[in-house]
């Protein structure tokens, strides 16, 4: 069995440093693996700045 968190991060633009990287990495070490990332905001011209990452860990029932 899964549990599924999702979180929204920026994508790099002209005048921004997206933050997509640090935050797949923050999870990782935490036991988080990550599953999809969908674009979920564009700007004027059809470039995605908004991602959302869908990332599941592993649910490690007590017996």
């Amino acid at each position: 069995m899964y549990e599924y968190k999702f979180v929204k991060a920026s994508i790099a633009g002209l005048f921004s440093e997206g933050n997509y990287k640090q935050i797949v990495h923050e999870y990782a070490k935490i036991g988080w693996r990550l599953v999809q990332i969908f674009p979920c905001a564009y700007n004027g011209y059809g470039k995605p700045v908004e991602i959302e990452i869908v990332l599941e860990k592993e649910i490690k029932e007590k017996l």
